[in-house]
């Protein structure tokens, strides 16, 4: 059993510490970090002897605190959360776009938050380059003649649905 529980031990600590992924332990009544592996120090600047030693704000992760809210009350209900979509912020300010994956647990007989955070900010600004790529000109910058037939499109509808006009000038 208790070469088990040392493999155990091991496979756990193992895969909390080289997830690319941020992974944090925080208490779910007040949302102080108890534990964060290194790709959490990385992605928001936080120490994790800054977290454990309280140097951090509580809500100082949240961009909006009713997201952490959200976040309460579904673990509340369910036990678990799949890819939460929230804004949290950088030690420095930065915002970032995130999914958050969660579960309630207990530890040391307080309820906690096991949360796994991936950061979708590279994601979202690659969405966006290709949707400017896909509608735009590329030398110029201005609209092309995709973008005018997606609006078209938009309108004819629009005019269906309501009964209404349109003209093209």
């Amino acid at each position: 059993q208790r070469q088990e529980l040392a493999r155990s031990e091991t496979l756990y600590s193992t895969s909390f510490r080289t997830s690319p992924d941020a992974i944090g332990i925080s208490r779910l009544e007040d949302g102080v970090f108890l534990r964060v592996n290194e790709s959490f120090e990385r992605m928001f600047g936080w120490q994790s002897e800054e977290l454990a030693a309280g140097q951090a704000p509580a809500g100082a992760l949240w961009h909006r605190p009713q997201d952490r809210q959200a976040l309460v009350d579904i673990l509340q209900r369910r036990g678990r959360c799949d890819n939460l979509e929230a804004e949290l912020a950088h030690r420095d300010g930065r915002i970032l776009a995130t999914q958050i994956s969660a579960a309630r647990i207990e530890l040391d007989g307080q309820a906690c938050i096991l949360s796994v955070i991936h950061d979708l900010t590279l994601r979202r600004q690659a969405q966006a380059q290709i949707e400017t790529l896909a509608f735009s000109d590329p030398l110029t910058g201005l609209p092309n003649r995709r973008l005018l037939m997606d609006q078209l499109q938009l309108v004819a509808a629009d005019c269906a649905r309501y009964g209404r006009q349109a003209a093209l000038l």
